[in-house]
Parts: C-alpha cells; structure tokens; sequence
C-alpha cells in the first residue's frame, strides 16, 4: 500500500454554498463535495494522511475568520486526529505548516480537490508542484464561478476550463473519481447507504478535536 500520497482539500467551506457570502456554482459544487466525501471515506478506509485547508481572512468580504461562512462542509468536514491547515493567502503552503506536515509524513504525492478552481486550487497546485510533489488533481472535486474581466463574461464552465488547462498542462495530472481512489489504495467508495459515511448517523471515527495549524503572522 502506497502510503506516499496524501488528500488535501482545499476550502470547501460554507461561504461557497447556498447561503453562503460567496456561492460556487450549484451544480459544480455539489458536485464538487460529493466527489471529495467518496475521496476522503477512501483515504480514511486505507489510512493515508488527510490535510484539511480552511481559508480564514482577516478584511476578506467572504470566509473571514470568526464567520460562519469558515466553517467546512459537513459532508468533508475533519474526523478527530485529522489536520487541518489555517491559511490567509490563496497559496496553501504561504506561511503556514503545509510544507512542514507533507515532509513529516514523507509525502510525495497529492491527490487534489476544492474550492475556487481559479484561485486557490491553482495557487497551491502550482506551488505543490514547484516544491516537487506529483499532483493528481481532480476537476470531479473542483468548484469555480462565473466571472467578468476585461468586458468578457464567462460562466463557471468557461472559468473551469480557463484555469484547469495550464494546470493540466504544466503542474498537475487530470485525474478522475475512479483513479484518486485507486491512488488511495481503496476499489470501493462507500455509498449513500454507509452508515459509516462522512456526516453518516454512525461513523466509528467520532468527532472530536481536530490539529490546526494557524499562520500567526499579519496578511
């Protein structure tokens, strides 16, 4: 079993869903955290190393720290034991104990999903991928949103593509559901019917106090 490979996923919080202060796509989003919760129950089954990512801002309009907003999807949220890293820059591993975590472990390879496609995501697969990790990234478990820039509107198809193509050119390797799993070393994701699912009404793992890595320094 490959225990060389780590999940991480990237701010699948609360501010990007209905009711949240800055909504991802619908169906990219739901999507995105059905993909992630089958990923992570794998990850847990085989016992790699899970590495949570939550964005809290300190002047930020959306996922500012103190706020709701912060919190991760109930679906994906961290079972007791599991890390999750605080960050303040769209870059996962600027001033923050990533790194420092990867190493320990002696992780070389990262399997990748999360939230926004063209900000976050593509910040920390480009540096993943400048630090020398392989990174398996997998647009199943991505979210984006429409935008305009430059008199040009583009809906959150259009943005996906737009920021997976250099990735997938240059920094990461496109990876479906099926293949993240394999990576993971598990054939058979739970389903609906899994009492032991993420968020499901008997999950053996327990909730408790997760590890939290913080960036103590100013924005």
């Amino acid at each position: 079993m490959d225990k060389k490979t780590a999940l991480l996923l990237i701010d699948i919080q609360m501010d990007y869903f209905e009711g949240g202060a800055f909504p991802m796509d619908s169906v990219q989003r739901e999507a995105a955290v059905a993909c992630a919760a089958k990923v992570l129950a794998s990850a847990r089954a085989t016992e790699h190393l899970v590495v949570h990512v939550r964005h809290e801002g300190e002047r930020s309009p959306f996922l500012r720290k103190g706020t709701p907003g912060t919190a991760i999807h109930p679906d994906v949220a961290p079972l007791d034991g599991e890390l999750v890293v605080s960050k303040r820059h769209p870059n996962s591993f600027r001033q923050t104990a990533l790194q420092e975590i990867l190493q320990e472990h002696g992780i070389e390879r990262l399997v990748v999903g999360g939230m926004i496609a063209w900000m976050c995501v593509q910040s920390t697969v480009r540096a993943a991928a400048d630090l020398g990790y392989e990174v398996l990234l997998v647009p199943g478990m991505v979210a984006s949103k429409g935008f305009t820039c430059m008199g040009i509107g583009l809906d959150a198809k259009a943005t996906m593509a737009a920021a997976m193509f250099p990735l997938f050119l240059r920094f990461a390797k496109e990876t479906t559901e099926q293949e993240a799993i394999a990576a993971l070393g598990s054939k058979e994701p739970w389903t609906d019917s899994d009492a032991s699912a993420p968020g499901g009404r008997a999950s053996p793992y327990g909730v408790s106090m997760v590890q939290t890595f913080a960036d103590n320094d100013s924005p």
